[in-house]
């Protein structure tokens, strides 16, 4: 191929364009001519198979997905797991609400609890506004959550401070 056979790409411009001189009494815009940066650049070779029909080159992912597996079963074998857990900070509970009863509220709905402890915040001279509660549940009990807490109660991961 030859670069005298390439044709040059043009481009409309406005005569406010800082590249090119103004012209004056005309408003019109004037065509110019702009050749590619890399005329010699060499042509990347494809195989056939990656290109589609109409000239495309398909990527291909080369990460796969994993699909990772959570055991669920409760027979004993002669090995030990180390479950994961996850805490979840349920807040918005009418105040007064002992962890014995979110606990046993879990425990009745088929969700192992870990740990409960009762994190609301009471200032001086302040009424409590609502209880808030630090829940540990096991990570495969998580999915179970949402359908078991009355409206207006929130219930999202806990935060956990950062060092430093």
């Amino acid at each position: 191929m030859d670069k005298d056979s390439l044709e040059a790409p043009t481009r409309l411009t406005d005569h406010n364009d800082a590249q090119e001189p103004k012209q004056s009494g005309s408003n019109q815009p004037t065509e110019t001519t702009q050749l590619p940066s890399q005329l010699n650049a060499p042509v990347p070779t494809h195989n056939s198979q990656d290109v589609t029909d109409n000239g495309w080159q398909q990527c291909k992912n080369k990460k796969k997905n994993k699909k990772l597996v959570i055991g669920h079963s409760e027979t004993h074998t002669s090995f030990a797991d180390i479950a994961k857990k996850s805490v979840a900070c349920v807040t918005r509970l009418k105040p007064g609400t002992s962890t014995d009863i979110i606990s046993d509220h879990l425990n009745a709905n088929g969700i192992n609890v870990l740990s409960c402890f009762d994190v609301s915040r009471v200032r001086e001279n302040d009424e409590l506004k609502f209880t808030c509660m630090r829940v540990c549940v096991y990570t495969m009990d998580v999915h179970m959550f949402s359908n078991l807490w009355p409206t207006g109660v929130v219930v999202r991961p806990w935060k956990f401070k950062t060092k430093g």
